[in-house]
């Protein structure tokens, strides 16, 4: 199995920023993102990985931690994608 994503992975490393400078940024990424794709965001304030899961959890994103979640640069996760399907494809 391959180590890399088999999705398109857009990056946002936000560093020691605090959660209301990270919110404007990771909402707009996730809106443009393409559906199946996922949004990874690195942050190393701890307040500021709690509020991304529940901003995630508020908006029904489906989000994990990334494989390597926990390193120098701070802790990863993932936000997935969902693919939209039309009610006749269903």
């Amino acid at each position: 199995m391959s180590p890399f994503p088999s999705h398109p992975v857009v990056l946002v490393d936000a560093g020691d920023a605090a959660w209301p400078r990270i919110e404007p940024v990771v909402a707009q990424r996730f809106a443009e993102l393409a559906a199946k794709s996922q949004l990874e965001v690195v942050v190393r304030d701890e307040s500021a990985a709690a509020a991304l899961v529940a901003w995630c959890e508020e908006r029904g994103i489906a989000h994990g931690r990334a494989p390597h979640a926990d390193s120098e640069s701070g802790r990863a996760f993932v936000l997935h994608a969902a693919a939209v399907l039309p009610l006749e494809e269903l």
